[in-house]
């Protein structure tokens, strides 16, 4: 057998080294612990160094979102919101709004990487396509969808960025700028999704999440963050650090510096608990192992076992690749649904 040496044997070490302590799995969890860690996740995202910067954002306001078109579709609406969730950074919300009395609850649609909220709404799509239509199901099952542009994504990308490669005007050149400032990507995208979610509980009691792929890092970490939300859909990203993100090539989006000292990615999604959680994942995912999705599963639901909450943390598998399953999320809705 080839000996390891050089660097390949020395990030094995540093990752032994950083993994080496005590983790949820070892402290037994209590809901006490599941709060400190919270508090860590929220410093390391940058979301309470957001929210020093800018005090009058971290609250939500409902005259920062502004309704700019109404489109009337065949059994629900389509209204656009001008939102501007932190000082300059104002881009649209997609609501999605059924005819009638709407079902509970709302969802959350965080969007991954592509072409951004707009894309989630066209109704010609074919139903291969990335989102698979899923915003338009869900509304035509009746229930109100809200959908923002992130930062990075769609509208939002840095048209100034002076770019040596193709769509650096994106994830990258946020990314990178924003860590010179001590905040990475996510940190504002959880600060999005907040403020969503408080504009759509003043059209619904309750909102549910649902992310897919880089959207599903966006759902992960802001019910993790925030705790106590009606529940999380989690898809085609729950895996562990070491086998996905750091194993192969994956946005720099993905990047936290020193999270894995806070916990690997199933500690991380685990501090949703004791909300409901699905988590989906197809078998053929190239790039979040199906493998380490099964054992990052089994240590979330460890987790939620220790606070009295096994059954509220579930797990789909699909015989599909990095893609969106609708029919999982929409079954899970529905026994969410009143």
């Amino acid at each position: 057998m080839p000996k390891k040496y050089g660097t390949d044997l020395f990030l094995e070490n540093v990752y032994a080294k950083v993994r080496g302590g005590e983790t949820l799995l070892t402290a037994g969890a209590p809901e006490r612990r599941l709060a400190e860690k919270r508090r860590e996740l929220r410093r390391a995202v940058g979301i309470d160094k957001l929210y020093e910067m800018f005090p009058d954002h971290a609250a939500f306001e409902a005259g920062r979102f502004v309704l700019e078109e109404t489109e009337q579709r065949e059994g629900y609406s389509v209204l656009r919101y001008n939102a501007e969730t932190l000082p300059g950074l104002a881009g649209p919300l997609y609501v999605l709004k059924p005819e009638g009395c709407a079902r509970e609850p709302a969802v959350i649609y965080c969007c991954g990487h592509g072409k951004g909220a707009g894309d989630t709404i066209i109704p010609a799509v074919d139903e291969a396509a990335y989102h698979k239509q899923l915003p338009l199901q869900v509304v035509k099952a009746g229930h109100i969808v809200c959908i923002p542009e992130y930062i990075g994504f769609g509208e939002l990308k840095s048209r100034n960025y002076r770019r040596h490669a193709e769509n650096e005007e994106g994830c990258y050149a946020n990314a990178t700028f924003l860590e010179n400032c001590g905040i990475p990507l996510i940190g504002v995208r959880i600060h999005q999704t907040l403020q969503g979610i408080a504009f759509a509980k003043t059209l619904a009691e309750r909102a549910v999440l649902y992310g897919i792929s880089g959207g599903g890092m966006t759902a992960a970490f802001t019910a993790a963050a925030a705790g106590g939300l009606a529940g999380a859909c989690i898809a085609s990203y729950p895996n562990t650090f070491r086998d996905s993100v750091m194993a192969m090539h994956h946005c720099i989006c993905n990047f936290v510096p020193g999270i894995l000292s806070i916990g690997e990615m199933p500690e991380i999604i685990a501090l949703a608990a004791p909300s409901p959680l699905l988590i989906v994942t197809g078998i053929k995912d190239p790039i979040f192992p199906i493998e380490s999705a099964r054992a990052a599963f089994t240590d979330i639901q460890a987790v939620y076992g220790h606070v009295g909450a096994a059954d509220k943390a579930e797990f789909f598998e699909f015989n599909g690749g990095h893609e969106v399953h609708a029919a999982s999320f929409t079954a899970w809705l529905n026994r969410m649904a009143d």
